[in-house]
């Protein structure tokens, strides 16, 4: 990720747009440890942790995308196991590298899955509150409720 902060949202599992995280590793600048979206279910970090994907942070991603874009793709190594440097650099080359993967095969669906847009989940969101248990609680209301919003 190049943007400097990541996971300042956290992971909330009504996003996703998958049935897994299609990634085999993340690498970020700076990870922040509270989330501080009201929706947010858990940190990035649990969820990396989750899925058992590898993550590195304190890169400068910004000049690793300059560099990649002037080299072209690299092979690279990232572990979570101790090992020496001259081991990581033996493990990437020996790795497959991305000349050649069909990576949009490896992430696609198997068959079409129509979308639907009216339902609960995929109404929008709001933070208005309206009669709850606790009044400051933010809900989610249909789009069709909101007195702000008109449907067609």
């Amino acid at each position: 990720m190049t943007y400097p902060l990541i996971g300042n949202y956290g992971i909330n599992s009504l996003d996703d747009e998958s049935r897994s995280p299609h990634v085999r590793g993340f690498v970020i600048e700076e990870l922040t440890d509270v989330p501080s979206n009201w929706r947010s279910e858990m940190s990035l970090d649990e969820y990396l942790r989750k899925w058992n994907i590898p993550g590195a942070k304190g890169i400068d991603t910004r000049a690793l995308t300059r560099h990649l874009r002037t080299r072209g793709a690299m092979k690279a190594c990232l572990t979570t196991e101790e090992i020496s440097p001259e081991e990581a650099t033996q493990t990437a080359i020996k790795g497959e590298g991305v000349i050649g993967m069909d990576y949009v095969r490896e992430v696609s669906t198997k068959k079409f899955i129509a979308g639907t847009p009216r339902t609960k989940l995929s109404a929008p969101w709001s933070i208005q509150n309206r009669r709850t248990d606790r009044e400051d609680e933010p809900c989610h209301q249909p789009a069709s409720e909101l007195p702000h919003t008109t449907t067609a």
